[in-house]
């Protein structure tokens, strides 16, 4: 066979496969893959009144959250409280841009892999203002370059398809993990006067003009009291001490923060227990108590007056 028969040959041979290949990737599988609708579902985040979430294992508690008029509630069979609005958030977030990032398959051969099973998925029941509701089933959680993706059904549909968010991790959670461990939050900015009372202490930060801070008519260092309210104001605790009280336990620690928008202060009381145990209650989480680990939260939370003066030694851990 001569060169140009040879050559001839081959031409012919790439063409076709390239006309295989253009016709599996417009009519096949892949172009299945990429004919998917945009998003899984389209919900108005603002219309949410109650968000309930089933588990595939029986295991697992049932729990349903429940907007309130100032706040959300989680109700299930053996407790109910309240919740931080950033919590839920977590769980509303992924659901206001249900943007589908791929398809991976359908049902019958990937809910498996994707936890999308009976006894393995969370079903998710979406109840909005006017009554109406959504079900979503909601599976595993991967990890890509640019944040967390959950893996997604809606009941009675075929495709499994990939949104971006937390909608898996936050489905998962028990209704333990729910309850607040908030200690402090706000906004520093706000804060016009702080009074801390501790053994040996008992004094306040007051603020005044231009972001300048004073401790009792004393200069103090502003730099240093503004980078502690910044850390305060997301201050929590590890534990919640469920089923202990404070009432008739005496107090220890007590901090009071004045607020200079007229709302009520934030009042934070540490107590010691019969055992040695410390508990800690704050306004910002009225429903828990809290453990108070001393020799770790002490210096986070209490320094000592003279920590505030200018130019004095810092007292405590980095803030």
């Amino acid at each position: 066979m001569s060169g140009n028969v040879r050559l001839r040959a081959l031409v012919i041979v790439v063409v076709a496969l390239a006309v295989i290949w253009f016709i599996g990737d417009r009519y096949g599988m892949r172009a299945k893959d990429r004919s998917y609708r945009d998003a899984v579902l389209r919900i108005d985040t603002a219309e949410v009144i109650a968000l309930g979430v089933v588990p595939g294992r029986v295991s697992r508690t049932p729990w349903r959250l429940e907007r309130g008029r100032d706040a959300w509630r989680i109700v299930s069979p053996d407790d109910t409280f309240r919740v931080e609005r950033e919590a839920v958030l977590e769980l509303l977030a992924p659901l206001a841009h249900m943007k589908v990032k791929r398809q991976v398959g359908t049902m019958d051969l990937v809910k498996d892999r994707y936890e999308l099973g009976d006894t393995t998925a969370e079903r998710l029941l979406i109840t909005l203002r006017d009554g109406s509701s959504q079900e979503l089933l909601v599976g595993k959680s991967t990890f890509s370059p640019k944040g967390p993706w959950s893996h997604v059904n809606v009941p009675g549909e075929k495709e499994v398809f990939v949104i971006d968010g937390m909608l898996s991790m936050a489905t998962e959670k028990s209704v333990p993990e729910w309850r607040p461990r908030t200690v402090v939050s706000g906004v520093p900015a706000e804060w016009a006067r702080l009074h801390f009372v501790f053994p040996g202490n008992d004094y306040s930060l007051v603020r005044g003009p231009g972001g300048t801070w004073s401790v009792d008519a004393l200069e103090g260092d502003s730099a240093r009291i503004n980078k502690y309210l910044g850390s305060m104001a997301v201050s929590e605790a590890h534990f919640v001490a469920v089923g202990e009280r404070v009432e008739g336990l005496p107090e220890t620690h007590r901090l009071e923060i004045t607020r200079s928008t007229g709302a009520p202060p934030i009042v934070v009381r540490v107590f010691a227990t019969p055992d040695g145990r410390n508990l800690l209650h704050s306004t910002c989480n009225p429903d828990n108590v809290l453990w108070f680990d001393p020799q770790r939260e002490t210096p986070r939370l209490f320094r000592p007056m003279a920590n505030w003066l200018k130019g004095s030694t810092p007292v405590g851990p980095p803030m």
